[in-house]
């Protein structure tokens, strides 16, 4: 099995991005992987947004 995940930055102009978050997995056992796995990626994924979000504000402090 082996993850990919992939976040896509579109800016929409006014100071406003769009970001589109996939999760991707290969690999032949996955479909009975995933009800096992699928609560902890879920919560990684959570934090990576949290910490963008908490990224995203402090950023206008620095320029």
């Amino acid at each position: 099995m082996k993850p990919c995940h992939l976040w896509k930055f579109e800016s929409l102009g006014e100071n406003r991005t769009r970001i589109i978050n996939v999760e991707v997995f290969h690999g032949t056992l996955m479909g009975l992987i995933k009800p096992l796995i699928a609560g902890n990626w879920q919560r990684r994924f959570e934090q990576a947004v949290a910490g963008l979000i908490t990224q995203a504000q402090v950023m206008p402090e620095r320029i």
